[in-house]
């Protein structure tokens, strides 16, 4: 209800409104919360790796095309956040099983995803997000030199120019040999840039840096604290889209 589906319900607003960008009006959208366990999902969960989370949500899917008699429709996977895991090996898992009358993917898309270990997406690619949106990380010369140095030093700027090109030169190295594993000075690099942000902007919101204070009033949760007191957390949502489009 504040990203894609048919109704809004904005900030500071006491009421939905009818979306008129909603992803419905194009096509049959789905929003699918799995694996087993995940939301108001009902069930044991027995998932343990993306092969099985892949496996169990094909399952489902053939049922749920044969119940609304949708075969042969287009599918676009879609996701975002975590989805990042989820949604390519859905899709790699679909296009293996080759049967167009109930998986034809044609597209995935995923948004602010996770598609590795959490260095790679805090410590070792902070310091060059930060400086895309340095009017709203508004650090002083002293801390700006500072994150430079260390990213330098920690040889994550290296890592970056040698591996974070496309197309890729070769596979990531894994999760133990990135470099400032092991340097305290490395690992904080990240916390200390977003404790750094937030107290220059109490209301920081890493899911839309450019968020200020004074936050409106949300009945469906803040991002941050809008009420004293009261701190809602942001759920992650992942969606599948399927249908036939002219």
């Amino acid at each position: 209800m504040q990203e894609n589906g048919p109704f809004l319900w904005q900030y500071g607003t006491y009421k939905p409104v009818a979306n008129p960008w909603s992803w419905h009006k194009l096509t049959n959208v789905v929003w699918v919360e799995q694996p087993v366990g995940t939301g108001f999902s009902q069930g044991t969960p027995t998932a343990t790796s993306e092969e099985d989370v892949a496996k169990q949500f094909m399952s489902w899917f053939k049922n749920f095309v044969d119940t609304f008699a949708m075969q042969g429709y287009s599918v676009y996977i879609t996701g975002e956040s975590y989805a990042g895991q989820y949604v390519p090996y859905i899709a790699s898992a679909m296009l293996d099983a080759n049967d167009t009358t109930y998986y034809n993917v044609s597209g995935i898309m995923i948004y602010d995803p996770s598609i590795a270990y959490d260095d790679l997406q805090s410590g070792v690619t902070v310091v060059p997000f930060v400086e895309s949106a340095a009017a709203v990380f508004p650090f002083n010369d002293t801390f700006w030199a500072d994150i430079r140095a260390r990213d330098a030093a920690c040889g994550y700027a290296d890592f970056r120019d040698e591996f974070l090109s496309f197309p890729p030169p070769s596979l990531l190295p894994g999760p133990d040999d990135i470099p400032g594993k092991n340097n305290d000075s490395c690992q904080a690099l990240y916390g200390e840039i977003f404790d750094a942000v937030s107290a220059v902007n109490p209301c920081f919101d890493i899911y839309a840096v450019q968020t200020t204070c004074p936050l409106l009033w949300d009945v469906l949760g803040c991002k941050s604290t809008c009420v004293p007191g009261q701190i809602s957390s942001r759920p992650i949502r992942l969606t599948f889209d399927w249908g036939q489009l002219d």
